[in-house]
């Protein structure tokens, strides 16, 4: 299930999109402070109802979520007011966001328009590597591919020995203890045995590990667990040494190493026949739908038939600000000759050396989507 913000984000826009194609007067605010006629009201316009979005049943909206609504019965009023998007009262209104099996973007279909609904964010998607060098190449990765240990796996080593060794030497001399409101976490040196702990409630985890047995990464993976490397390990890291300047240098030397690799892999293997995916090209057209503080953006998305011919790949490139790796793609408008920047940012999501890095694609701030996309409305609120 989608988190309440999501599920708020999509039915709010589906919502009020039926109130109004049904001429149905019903105040917001008597929505806004009522979650149960919230639920109530999009059940009966959202024909196939909102029965996976139970987690909206909650005593009463916060101030946040009720922000999200006005967001979202703002966008659906500009649309719906609009010339450029004609529903009729027989249109039927469908909430697709709950099908997490669906092969494509769209959130709200209103009779024959797809919307795909996006929050105040420059982030498209989540993905991992694997995917973005997929989408990029003729290559055929697998998900789980670990940008360092790839692309720079002596350059990964040599920063995880680093610091480990730093984290050894630092509790040899005093243990290590983090409190915060939700969770207790230490470290402790007992002989030969490193002692990682962590509390959160009647929660306990204790992993012991001798300090001698880890001569890698990998070592380290098979001898503790996800909760103690995210919740101690990467705690103490982050607390305690992050401002390492060797500790950053070493973290800087891998991502650029991994850039260059994975620039390179990218460039001597370029596929244009996968780069609609990443621009989220689909066979058929849709409308991507954003509301920020004080700007609403439509844009219609081009089909894969009408994209073939419109765009190129002008260079992909790395870069390293201070020890973040992020891997840069310029698409050009062939005829516009318009370019928009796009950005994956390889990072660890849940704590250092903890798991397989993220590639979370952005576009970039400076870059203008009608670059690629068709803008509809673009208006100030």
């Amino acid at each position: 299930m989608a988190d309440i913000k999501t599920h708020l984000r999509e039915i709010s826009f589906a919502l009020k999109l039926g109130l109004l194609k049904e001429g149905k007067e019903v105040k917001d605010d008597e929505i806004l402070n009522n979650p149960q006629l919230f639920f109530k009201l999009s059940s009966s316009v959202i024909k196939n109802g909102i029965s996976s979005a139970s987690n909206l049943l909650v005593n009463m909206f916060d101030s946040e979520q009720i922000n999200i609504i006005k967001n979202g019965f703002k966008l659906a009023e500009v649309i719906y007011f609009s010339n450029k998007f004609p529903i009729s009262y027989n249109d039927s209104i469908i909430w697709t966001g709950s099908n997490t099996q669906k092969d494509d973007l769209i959130d709200v279909k209103i009779g024959k328009y797809d919307f795909s609904l996006k929050e105040d964010s420059f982030i498209l998607e989540n993905m991992g590597l694997y995917k973005l060098l997929n989408l990029l190449t003729d290559k055929s990765y697998v998900k789980g591919l670990h940008v360092f240990v790839e692309f720079a796996p002596n350059e990964y080593e040599e920063w995880f020995m680093y610091t480990w060794n730093k984290m050894i030497d630092y509790v040899s001399k005093h243990s290590y203890l983090y409190t915060s409101k939700d969770y207790i976490s230490s470290i402790r040196l007992e002989n030969n045995d490193l002692i990682f702990s962590y509390k959160k409630g009647k929660e306990i985890i204790e992993k012991y590990v001798k300090k001698t047995e880890i001569k890698s990464w990998n070592d380290y993976i098979k001898q503790t667990n996800s909760k103690i490397r995210e919740k101690v390990f990467s705690k103490w890291i982050s607390e305690i040494i992050k401002n390492d300047k060797t500790y950053r240098d070493l973290k800087s030397r891998c991502s650029n190493m991994a850039g260059k690799y994975i620039t390179e892999c990218i460039r001597n293997n370029l596929d244009k026949s996968n780069l609609s995916r990443l621009l989220q090209i689909y066979p058929k057209s849709y409308y991507y739908a954003k509301i920020t503080k004080n700007h609403i953006f439509v844009y219609r998305i081009p089909s894969i038939k009408e994209f073939d011919f419109l765009i190129k790949i002008n260079k992909v490139i790395y870069s390293v600000p201070e020890s973040q790796l992020n891997i840069i793609t310029e698409i050009q408008n062939n005829k516009t000759k318009k370019v928009l920047l796009f950005r994956n940012e390889c990072r660890f999501s849940h704590g250092q050396f903890n798991g397989t890095p993220e590639a979370k694609l952005y576009y970039d701030k400076n870059s203008d989507l009608s670059s690629i996309y068709i803008s509809v409305i673009n208006r100030d609120i």
